[in-house]
């Protein structure tokens, strides 16, 4: 874990949020490659999960949000 996050409780769940700061040198690695699955690391453990296309293509709308140029 090395992103600052908070949790929230909503409707009979919790909902966690975090918050990375990523160089421009691993937005780029990001953006130059598919990225298929994620982990989650917490103190307990990890958490794997494979992504659909239709995140796979939000994540590269975001990660172009920040774009240099």
């Amino acid at each position: 874990y090395t992103g600052l996050g908070s949790t929230m409780y909503a409707s009979g769940s919790f909902i966690f949020s975090t918050v990375f700061e990523l160089s421009n040198e691993e937005v780029e690695m990001l953006k130059a490659h598919k990225i298929t699955d994620i982990r989650i690391k917490y103190l307990g453990g990890h958490y794997d999960r494979s992504l659909k296309s239709k995140k796979q293509e939000l994540i590269m709308k975001m990660l172009n949000l920040v774009d240099n140029e």
